[in-house]
């Protein structure tokens, strides 16, 4: 691989999403930017609410919140007796959302954000590798969904 091809990413990787993998559960993200015109188009649209706010930190975390649950969260999968289930842990921090009958939260965009909004600090670690180009290169993304 030459030095400047260590910088290409998989253009479909990016729009069907990479798995970030924290052990106990794992999320499904598209990339932020590179081939995800969902997400470009909906974060300058937001850039106007952004500029308004700018002084306003809180403001602008709750619309990137929500512009990951919109467009880069594509699904989410927690650990279950060795098995990965579609759905979110339930934990103290997000008591505040239903589990379904298996004991999960269903995977739906409000409780992406609910999530986002109750650990400020996921929220930081999944824009962080949803913005990161090797995480959607076709060997990365490979070993990161444990294939």
């Amino acid at each position: 691989m030459s030095g400047l091809e260590a910088f290409a990413s998989d253009k479909n990787i990016e729009i069907e999403g990479s798995w970030c993998d924290y052990g106990s559960f794992r999320v499904l993200l598209a990339r932020a930017g590179g081939s995800n015109q969902r997400y470009i188009k909906a974060l300058q649209k937001a850039a106007k609410q952004l500029g308004v706010h700018q002084n306003n930190i809180e403001a602008n975390r709750a619309i990137e919140r929500s512009l990951m649950a919109d467009y880069l969260i594509l699904g989410w999968q927690t650990k279950v007796d060795g098995e990965w289930k579609e759905g979110i842990e339930h934990s103290p921090s997000v008591q505040h959302l239903e589990a379904g009958p298996d004991g999960l939260i269903p995977n739906t965009k409000a409780n992406f954000k609910a999530v986002l909004e109750a650990l400020n600090d996921l929220s930081l670690a999944l824009q962080n590798f949803a913005n990161v180009h090797t995480n959607y290169q076709q060997e990365e993304a490979e070993e990161l969904a444990g294939n």
